[in-house]
């Protein structure tokens, strides 16, 4: 991920590097745990857990980690493309109990309708 092509933000007192969709800013929330970083064709869930977002409006003050994002990847003819998911960056507040053990699952995460967010996909060629 390039974060040059980020901008910085200060919410929540915390800084976030952030795209600017105008509608909608989406800030990257880098993983806060350690965890083996392991990905295979068939588990990507470390990757993925790499590319965690948070969401908010430009009016909005601070930010609100129950607006989260997640995108879940998949093997197509140009890489790998990321579906986004609605997740509670709550979640992980706390170390998880398992650090080997990815915390967003399938029950943990609900899918984005289309339209719904600013950034829907990305794609890792």
């Amino acid at each position: 991920m390039d974060h040059a092509r980020f901008a910085d933000y200060f919410l929540s007192m915390k800084e976030f590097k952030c795209l600017d969709g105008k509608v909608e800013i989406v800030c990257h929330v880098p993983y806060p745990y350690s965890n083996p970083r392991t990905v295979s064709a068939k588990d990507m869930s470390w990757l993925e857990h790499d590319l965690l977002f948070l969401f908010k409006r430009p009016g909005e003050f601070g930010a609100s980690m129950r607006n989260g994002l997640y995108f879940r990847l998949e093997p197509d003819e140009r890489g790998w493309v990321g579906s986004s998911q609605a997740i509670d960056l709550n979640y992980i507040s706390a170390p998880p109990d398992a650090a080997d053990v990815a915390p967003y699952d399938l029950a943990t995460r609900d899918d984005v309708a289309p339209g719904e967010r600013w950034i829907e996909s990305l794609l890792i060629e």
